[in-house]
Order: structure tokens, then sequence, then C-alpha cells
């Protein structure tokens, strides 16, 4: 399986969340990119791996009922 090959939809996360897939997969976007456990992940806000809360920066925890949440453009 070639990366990208995924057979999961993106999900929705943070539409600052990014991840080096973003800018390869046709099916991603800000908002709604794929988890995937080793992927590394940034945030746009900080250009680094944590958010502007100092917690972590990875798709599980970049989600509704976070403090700097901002949710993406709608799946539709």
């Amino acid at each position: 399986m070639e990366f990208g090959d995924c057979l999961t939809e993106p999900t929705p996360c943070c539409v600052h969340l990014r991840c080096k897939s973003l800018h390869i997969r046709s099916d991603e976007r800000p908002g709604m990119i794929h988890h995937e456990e080793a992927m590394d992940y940034w945030c746009s806000r900080t250009s680094r791996n944590v958010g502007p809360d100092r917690d972590d920066v990875v798709h599980p925890l970049c989600q509704a009922g976070r403090a700097c949440f901002e949710p993406g453009p709608s799946a539709d």
C-alpha cells in the first residue's frame, strides 16, 4: 500500500491541525484530515507540535471541547 492509499475517509479536526499528508492527499483539507498514528502533526497557529494551550497537537486531541479548537468547513 502506498502513502495516500488509505481506505478510510478523512475525519473532522481543528482547522489549524496540519500534517504532511494535507499537501499530498486530494481528499484532505483543513479541518478534515486522516488520523495516522505515525504521522507528525503541528498547529498552524504555533508552527509547533504544541497548541496555543501548550498541549500536544495530535488528531485525537485537536477536537471540539479543546479551548483553542476551531471547526473546519462542513464535510458536505
